[in-house]
């Protein structure tokens, strides 16, 4: 993780849970090992330096093949995967990132839109073969282009500082590698904090967080399966009324 400490692999377990049965044959995935003591944005880096390995010696490509790069808590919607899949860019290039509201501690409160969504691009893109400029490193980040929907409707999502609920939160907050936020900076252990979040913060983050606002967003501006099921996503959820 972002300190230093070595996580089990466990992307089997997922794979295998039978959640991802249906699309588990269009899935192919590479295991990345990490050298003991990586940490910080040291550990970023050389994750994304595996994922630029993997697209170099990649070549069953199709010209039309797109690649996206984003972290797991950045969703897209269905209208937009449509949109890549479908539409054609002027020049044929994309090479750019997707608008995308910033989703903090539950779907209720917001910061806004990210500086950067998810960025995609066709495969064979100037600079994706070799592995500088696309993915996320500064020189793609750089390029102005950003996907929108006309109609002003939300087609993605980051999901940030949400999943698991109270303690889950604190140990994030504790391992992070920016410096804790001022709410969570008396605090000496990840059970005192999980504890303060379960009992007050959660009631009203943006009474100790003064960087967010409500977020307003029905059930048309969500993904599907929050809309669909929402039993399966307290945490997301939580203090959103529709």
């Amino acid at each position: 993780d972002f300190v230093g400490a070595m996580k089990p692999y466990g992307f089997d377990a997922i794979l295998n849970s039978g959640q991802r049965d249906p699309w588990k044959n269009k899935i192919a995935y590479h295991q990345v090992k990490i050298p003991a003591g990586v940490k910080g944005y040291a550990l970023q880096e050389a994750q994304r330096q595996a994922l630029r390995a993997q697209v170099n010696s990649f070549r069953g490509y199709n010209k039309d093949d797109i690649l996206l790069e984003g972290d797991l808590d950045e969703i897209l919607s269905h209208k937009l995967l449509q949109a890549l899949k479908t539409c054609k860019p002027m020049n044929n290039i994309w090479r750019a990132h997707v608008r995308m509201a910033d989703l903090i501690y539950s779907v209720a409160w917001t910061t806004g839109n990210v500086s950067f969504g998810t960025t995609f691009g066709f495969f064979n893109e100037g600079g994706a073969l070799a592995g500088v400029g696309f993915v996320r490193d500064e020189g793609f980040l750089h390029w102005d282009h950003e996907l929108s929907a006309v109609d002003g409707s939300h087609v993605a999502w980051h999901f940030s500082f949400m999943l698991n609920g109270s303690a889950a939160l604190a140990h994030k907050i504790f391992i992070r590698t920016e410096s804790r936020p001022d709410f969570a900076k008396e605090f000496r252990t990840e059970d005192d904090l999980a504890t303060f979040i379960a009992s007050s913060f959660y009631a009203d983050p943006s009474h100790h967080d003064h960087s967010i606002f409500p977020s307003k967003l029905g059930k048309k501006d969500l993904p599907q399966a929050l809309v669909q099921h929402p039993e399966k996503f307290p945490s997301i959820l939580r203090n959103v009324k529709w």
